[in-house]
């Protein structure tokens, strides 16, 4: 009779963990499916059109959108039918949106279509985007080879930007006159697990623990062709991938400046903060992520890059506005802290994930032009 409240226990407890290893198991699913798993298809459309005027455009959002639709600044929108901008907010109502537009490519939109709001702004090639002339190159990295597009300059310190997770070369478009101005040759490059990059086998993002090969390799090839000197941009996973490019001093010693926007400095404290934002409990979220290590391989060191912040020695701009709901502005508050010898953090009211230039396009501009000036003399 003495075993009986062990036997009972045992039922009781065999469920409870089984259902523990159930929900584990799916939210790790839902991490992959977010964070490391490759997925190149289109994104989906965010907004409703409620209806189009001269000149203007009223748009509603979709279920569960928390893009830019009701936020002020210039952004893109794709349509069916092409792509315009829309711009300052002129009026709005609880649940729509009603905005300024303008039409870059193809019919004006049509009430009651759907649509997708994004921060890129420009589309195409430099060429048709915005007037710049280009050359398209390839560079071979240990992944396979990657295009990315040079733009000439006459200085022989070179900017290289580094695009976001799922993101293309375009999010480059917003401040390359800046960079023109400036008489950088630039490079914007792609990397593995781009829809563009001729990869050799499959992989997942890995913030920055190996796509940091394909950077370097983009230096490399842009010391080939004269650069004598670097000023590197990333944005979102990006900022990932420049950052554990700095950790490797042969690189480092290399570069004059960086510039971040709305990096990603802290995978896990970002899953943490992700998870925080959808009510997930903490301790369910930690146990979650020991149980990634496990079934994943994940060292959620390896992509801490606030951890080793005292080896840093470039000047570094970082932009992060104080709506982004993917990665948390804290993060870019706390590499502030930790180097305030060498980091300038510009915090903008109002801007969601990569969305500062968007939010204030002209002083953006500025703060970067006068960093610039600053690094590239040296």
């Amino acid at each position: 009779m003495g075993l009986l409240p062990v036997r009972w226990l045992t039922r009781l407890l065999f469920p409870a963990a089984l259902l523990l290893l159930i929900a584990m198991w799916y939210y790790t699913n839902q991490l992959n499916a977010g964070a490391f798993d490759v997925d190149n298809a289109p994104q989906p459309n965010n907004v409703r059109i409620v209806d189009v005027g001269e000149g203007r455009i009223r748009i509603a959002p979709l279920d569960g959108e928390e893009s830019a639709w009701n936020r002020d600044g210039l952004f893109g929108l794709e349509l069916p039918t092409g792509y315009a901008r829309i711009g300052r907010i002129i009026d709005t109502h609880p649940d729509s949106v009603l905005r300024e537009l303008t039409i870059v490519a193809g019919e004006p939109p049509v009430a009651g279509s759907e649509a997708r709001v994004d921060t890129f702004v420009y589309r195409g090639d430099p060429r048709t985007a915005l007037g710049i002339e280009f050359e398209e190159v390839s560079i071979t990295t240990p992944a396979g080879v990657g295009p990315a597009w040079f733009i000439p300059g006459s200085s022989d310190t070179w900017a290289i930007f580094v695009h976001g997770k799922g993101a293309s070369r375009e999010e480059a478009f917003r401040i390359l006159p800046t960079l023109q101005d400036a008489g950088l040759p630039s490079l914007l490059i792609s990397y593995r697990n781009d829809a563009d990059f001729k990869q050799e086998g499959t992989s997942k993002y890995r913030y920055g623990e190996t796509e940091w090969e394909d950077l370097a390799a983009a230096m490399d090839y842009a010391e080939s062709r004269g650069a004598r000197q670097f000023v590197l941009f990333g944005n979102s996973m990006g900022g990932s991938v420049v950052m554990a490019t700095l950790q490797r001093s042969e690189y480092a010693s290399k570069v004059a400046g960086v510039v971040l926007d709305s990096p990603m400095l802290d995978l896990k404290g970002t899953v943490e903060y992700r998870a925080g934002e959808r009510g997930i409990p903490a301790p369910f979220t930690k146990v979650t992520l020991q149980f990634s290590i496990w079934r994943n391989g994940i060292d959620w060191t390896k992509t801490d890059y606030l951890a080793s912040t005292q080896a840093l020695t470039a000047p570094m701009l970082v932009f992060h506005g104080d709506h982004d709901k993917t990665v948390p502005l804290s993060t870019s508050e706390k590499l502030a802290q930790l180097r305030p010898d060498i980091v300038t953090l510009r915090k903008v009211a109002g801007a969601g994930h990569v969305q500062s230039w968007n939010r204030d396009r002209e002083l953006y501009s500025l703060q970067l032009r006068e960093f610039l000036r600053k690094v590239s003399s040296n």
